[in-house]
This record gives structure tokens, C-alpha cells and sequence, in this order.
């Protein structure tokens, strides 16, 4: 076991109680000493916010053209 492993495990690891609630999914505590996993995928997140940016970069540049497409309609409508 190298220290980065070490960083990320607990001495407890071999705890039979943890074992069994491990074992039992729908066992949920919060211990003390013990880590948490993230349920949150950042890889993912970080995807959907790229995407989420550029949808949001599209539609205002379409909402740019059309305020410059109806400007140059009116000002020809009114000559």
C-alpha cells in the first residue's frame, strides 16, 4: 500500500459492522473517521456546463442577428 492509498483508506476498513452495512445498500449512516464518496460525477458536470455555454453563446448571438435583422427592416419600412 503506497501513501496515496493510505490518504484515501481507514484503518476501520476491516470493521465487520462496516462490512455488513456495505454489504446492505440501502443501510445509510454517516460515521465518523470514515470518508465519503461524491455522488456527483465532475467529469460529467463539467460536460453539461460546457454544453449548457454554448447553447446559451448560440442563442444569443441569434437574438443579436435578429435585433440587427429587425432594425435594418424598420429603418427601411420607415423611408
Amino acid at each position: 500500500m503506497n501513501s496515496e492509498d493510505e490518504i484515501y483508506s481507514s484503518e476501520r476498513a476491516s470493521d465487520p459492522e462496516m462490512q455488513s452495512s456495505a454489504a446492505n445498500s440501502t443501510a445509510r449512516s454517516v460515521r465518523q473517521g470514515y470518508l465519503e464518496a461524491s455522488n456527483v460525477d465532475a467529469t460529467q458536470e463539467m460536460i453539461a456546463l460546457m454544453e449548457t455555454q454554448r447553447h446559451f453563446t448560440t442563442t444569443q448571438k441569434f437574438y443579436v442577428a435578429l435585433d440587427s435583422l429587425l432594425k435594418t427592416a424598420i429603418s427601411t419600412l420607415g423611408k
